[in-house]
């Protein structure tokens, strides 16, 4: 049916090329979002897994979770120079769970001494990741024990 109604050629004259420069054509079209579309997307699919135990490797997934988001619908030329790579960042700090680890993150870049985090894919992974392990340990220190019988929760002064 492509090489009839869209290629309009015999069956028996159309390429490998011929095919692949379809599909590019038809990628092409499909991936032009609209910048609404884009955001919205990104928003709902770029969010930081908590379902990952180890502080380390939830930045980990999450960063690689928004680089296949980008591949999977052909994004690069929107985030590749510094403007592009600073909105990448952006989106990958809006997604950042709990909200807790996410103003700490904040915090260290207006506050701190991480502005250059805001430009550089390294310095926000590695802040990322510095900030998930504090919080994390955190939360770890803060969190109510279960009783080992019954599973409730106690108070550490309890016990």
């Amino acid at each position: 049916l492509i090489a009839k109604y869209v290629l309009k050629k015999p069956n028996n004259e159309i390429t490998d090329t011929d095919l692949e420069g379809y599909l590019k054509d038809l990628q092409e079209q499909t991936n032009k979002l609209c910048p609404q579309d884009i955001d919205e997307a990104i928003k709902k699919q770029i969010v930081k897994s908590l379902t990952i135990k180890n502080p380390a490797e939830r930045v980990l997934a999450h960063f690689a979770k928004f680089d296949d988001f980008i591949e999977d619908n052909c994004l690069q030329h929107i985030f590749k120079e510094q403007k592009g790579i600073k909105r990448k960042i952006k989106y990958m700090r809006d997604g950042v769970r709990p909200a807790t680890l996410h103003d700490m993150i904040e915090h260290a870049i207006k506050f701190g001494d991480e502005q250059k985090a805001e430009a550089d894919e390294a310095k926000i992974f590695e802040l990322s990741t510095t900030k998930a392990k504090q919080q994390h340990e955190l939360h770890l220190l803060t969190e109510k024990p279960r009783h080992k019988d019954t599973g409730n929760y106690t108070s550490r002064l309890s016990e």
